[in-house]
């Protein structure tokens, strides 16, 4: 118990500098949401929130003890889906965003991570160096293609598959099978960066998440949604272009291929929300290069680069790639981001909630046969 009271004040002591809100316990009831992590475990509940806003997004960092429950029912999830293999009595460090979007499901499983899909292969995203990276599996193959575009693959490729992704519903979740408390922000900050490099014709297959008030995701009332079967594609289906003629689609379903992702183009990060509740988000707020810790920033970002300018990041080549190969080769849990993504966060009000999810509505039914 003196362990669990010293982490917690830890990462209190941390959210505390960065301008976050800390809870000791679950109340925004994190573990109820329909994703793997928490799935596998029978719905237990998350711990140790930071709970924060930035650039207009609600992110939420999180520890959860990991204990796998064969019984746990795994409804909500579509049929197929894979298996996370995680460790029993670990505690898993987390962070979560609300998108505008309602995601079929989709699972990105990194170095260190693994899923089980009992003798299937994982999908190929065409991309051969996010493929290297991560295992890829969705219940949409068409969503897949069209929301790894070159920046969002940049990003995730830049990584080095430190961390398992699930996206479902509105929910993303970033994952790692430990964080030091130093580490939540800078993970918080890449998680938006992640958000906001999501292709806006994501194909949204729902109103946008201020549109309407909806339920709480644990009130019965929402329990359609935890049972809605979501479309599960053919077996070896590859990923078609989104503009490929329909057509076309067989053919990309036979083969098992996949998109082939344009050139990349650098990322424009959009500006900060300054609110002038902290002091790096007053009208005389610090340019982003100046939010760096325990060091200069790397000589391929401008220190007095504004919020909002263009920024390319560097993919695999990029400074950290070889801390993070370090890390993982002495087998450490150190999580190593790009810098740049250490973004102000917006403490929350007492009271403000991740909204709750809605699940992607099923596809419409194939058409009859035709009579003989």
């Amino acid at each position: 118990m003196a362990s669990t009271d010293k982490r917690a004040r830890e990462l209190s002591a941390v959210a505390e500098a960065k301008g976050l809100r800390f809870e000791d316990d679950d109340i925004e009831q994190l573990g109820e949401l329909p994703l793997a992590l928490f799935r596998q475990t029978g719905r237990r509940p998350a711990q140790h929130l930071m709970i924060g806003r930035s650039q207009g997004v609600q992110v939420r960092g999180f520890e959860y003890p990991y204990q796998f429950d064969s019984k746990a029912p795994r409804g909500d999830l579509p049929m197929g889906s894979p298996i996370l293999l995680l460790e029993d009595g670990h505690t898993y460090s987390g962070v979560l965003a609300r998108v505008q979007w309602r995601f079929p499901y989709l699972i990105l499983a990194g170095r260190k991570g693994r899923f089980e899909l009992g003798g299937s292969e994982p999908m190929r995203s065409g991309n051969r160096a996010f493929d290297k990276v991560y295992a890829l599996w969705t219940a949409s193959p068409e969503f897949a293609a069209n929301l790894l575009v070159p920046e969002v693959t940049k990003m995730l490729t830049a990584t080095k598959g430190q961390f398992t992704f699930e996206l479902h519903g509105d929910v993303l979740l970033a994952m790692s099978r430990s964080l030091r408390p130093e580490e939540f922000p800078p993970l918080m900050g890449f998680v938006v960066a992640l958000v906001h490099a999501l292709p806006e014709d994501v194909a949204p297959t729902g109103p946008q998440a201020d549109d309407a008030a909806a339920p709480s995701p644990v009130d019965p009332e929402v329990a359609k949604f935890r049972n809605m079967d979501l479309h599960i594609p053919a077996a070896g289906a590859g990923m078609a272009p989104p503009d490929a003629p329909p057509q076309a689609a067989g053919a990309f379903a036979a083969a098992g291929a996949a998109f082939a992702p344009p050139p990349t183009e650098p990322i424009a990060m959009p500006p900060v929300e300054r609110t002038g509740d902290n002091p790096w988000q007053g009208d005389e707020a610090p340019p982003l290069g100046a939010a760096f810790e325990g060091g200069p920033p790397p000589d391929w970002l401008d220190p007095d680069a504004p919020a909002g300018d263009v920024i390319d990041i560097p993919g695999v080549d990029n400074p950290f790639a070889s801390a993070m190969d370090e890390a993982i080769e002495r087998d450490e849990s150190a999580m190593v981001v790009d810098p740049m993504i250490t973004l102000a966060m917006e403490a929350s009000e007492p009271g403000d909630v991740l909204d709750p999810i809605e699940m992607a509505p099923p596809p419409p039914p194939p058409p009859p046969p035709p009579p003989p």
